[in-house]
């Protein structure tokens, strides 16, 4: 079994997906350990608010999508530990976003993003493999 860092836009894809295929699915779905900083919740979180706010989302439909967030099989880690190497990486790449690298970097993990722009920048200075 292989280890994967999702970051918020991965996992946030994948469970308003649903029933419609994603190109985390088989990522995300069992095969894999699953890890995520702790900025993951909130980023979900946020993900979910902003979906009531535009109306794209139904309050019914984004506690489902929370409670699915929260039941996945995700191993949380916190950030004190990534810090100093997140810090390392501000002139490509914001502190969020680090969070998942370094993460992805000590757990020799690959990162699953569906932000293209994080993805171009970790390919870019890092050598951490990247599904997007």
């Amino acid at each position: 079994m292989g280890q994967v860092v999702a970051d918020a836009s991965a996992i946030t894809d994948f469970i308003v997906a649903g029933s419609r295929s994603t190109p985390f699915d088989g990522h995300l779905t069992g095969a894999y350990d699953l890890h995520a900083p702790e900025v993951c919740d909130v980023e979900v979180l946020s993900a979910v608010r902003r979906g009531l706010v535009s109306g794209s989302l139904s309050e019914p439909d984004a506690r489902r999508l929370m409670l699915d967030y929260a039941t996945m099989p995700l191993q949380r880690h916190r950030h004190l530990p990534l810090l100093g190497r997140a810090f390392e990486l501000y002139p490509n790449i914001i502190a969020a976003d680090a969070m998942y690298v370094v993460l992805a970097e000590r757990l020799d993990a690959t990162l699953l993003t569906a932000d293209r722009r994080l993805a171009r920048a970790v390919m870019r200075h890092t050598a951490v493999p990247v599904v997007s």
